[in-house]
């Protein structure tokens, strides 16, 4: 549900029931705001050897929100690669990498093979959005070897 700019209220002037409905919806999208969340599970979810930011190419890395203003995204999971490597995460909002230009949002160095897998975090919020329809996505690469994402939860919440 997407907020309505309401009337000026004027001294006077009879209030209608649409305006009131209006004040009513705009109460309801602050209670609830729109949010996505994706779920991948299971052995391998995805693997990538790119060196350079690619989109974790599957449904549960990309969602849409409606926003005017800023979003919160959440990124966690698991992911594990053949030996000692640095794995980068990145977000994008309508394609434009939100992080430092080498390193993402998230760095994270393995000294050693990883095949357990290690646990991520990445949090961050947005510059305020404009209205209207914005993809935010996942991206990643690995300096070697295979990166494995084991897991992940990706949630964006406006508000």
């Amino acid at each position: 549900m997407a907020w309505t700019t309401p009337i000026t209220f004027v001294a006077g002037n009879p209030l209608l029931a649409a305006e009131l409905n209006v004040v009513q919806a705009n109460l309801n999208a602050l209670k609830a705001p729109p949010i996505g969340i994706s779920n991948g599970f299971a052995g391998s979810v995805a693997s990538t050897t790119s060196t350079t930011f690619a989109n974790i190419g599957a449904s549960y890395s990309s969602v849409q929100v409606t926003a005017g203003g800023r979003v919160l995204v959440i990124v966690f999971g698991n992911w594990h690669d053949t030996g000692a490597y640095t794995a980068n995460m990145d977000i994008t909002i309508d394609g434009v990498r939100q992080g430092d230009t080498t390193n993402g949002l998230l760095i994270y160095n393995s000294p050693t093979d990883s095949a357990a897998g290690h646990p991520f975090c990445l949090v961050y919020v947005s510059a305020v959005l404009s209205a209207g329809s914005h993809t935010i996505a996942v991206q990643w690469k690995t300096s070697g070897g295979t990166l494995t994402l084991d897991q992940i939860h990706f949630v964006v919440r406006e508000f």
